[in-house]
């Protein structure tokens, strides 16, 4: 699994974030962070984890946006498998396990995703859960492929960024982040894979 986690001035969030990518219990994976211009400290907490674990790889690019930085990312990872995760967000431990175990399970499905939930990081450094808005990404999760998918992702996004595991060959059959979109770049690509014929479970 290849994680890509673009940063920008994201010190607050950053090391809780890189912790959940080095406490996964599965422990296949490689983490490409792609610094995106950053002027406050993520330098410093970003090396302390690739001199911590090779498994980490740090890119600096000046500040052009996440699509072009994930796009980077994409491009220097090795992985079967791509997860994204934007540095002001944690996955769970048992995250990569659970799907992959889906994937095991149905081996001609491209993206596999799941629930999510809000947090905050407290002036003590402890998480605290957060309910507010939750429910826009709760509707009921939607399996399938052409049409149906297509029809729902017109009303409206159904995932957060760092919620599916996506097969490589996705990206290399309908391509990369369309580098002139500067919000929701993942609703875009979420659409293109439907429209692509691709499976989501």
């Amino acid at each position: 699994i290849s994680l890509i986690i673009p940063c920008y001035n994201c010190e607050k969030y950053l090391r809780a974030a890189l912790d959940s990518v080095y406490n996964q219990s599965y422990g296949n994976w490689e983490c490409v962070i792609v610094d995106d211009g950053s002027e406050d400290n993520s330098r410093e907490i970003i090396e302390t984890f690739v001199k911590m674990d090779q498994r980490f790889r740090y890119y600096y690019q000046n500040n052009v946006g996440p699509c072009i930085a994930r796009n980077l990312g994409i491009k220097e990872s090795k992985g079967e498998f791509i997860q994204f995760l934007d540095s002001d967000d944690m996955i769970e431990k048992e995250k990569f396990i659970r799907q992959l175990e889906i994937f095991r399970d149905s081996p001609s499905c491209d993206l596999v995703y799941g629930d999510m939930s809000y947090f905050s990081i407290m002036p003590d450094g402890q998480m605290e859960l957060k309910e507010e808005d939750e429910k826009y990404w709760k509707k009921g999760k939607i399996s399938g492929e052409g049409d149906v998918l297509i029809q729902i992702l017109l009303q409206g996004n159904i995932m957060v960024i760092n919620s599916p595991l996506i097969k490589r060959v996705a990206f290399d059959q309908i391509g990369l982040f369309d580098e002139k979109i500067l919000f929701n770049e993942d609703w875009d690509m979420w659409m293109r894979f439907a429209i692509g014929g691709l499976l989501f479970k």
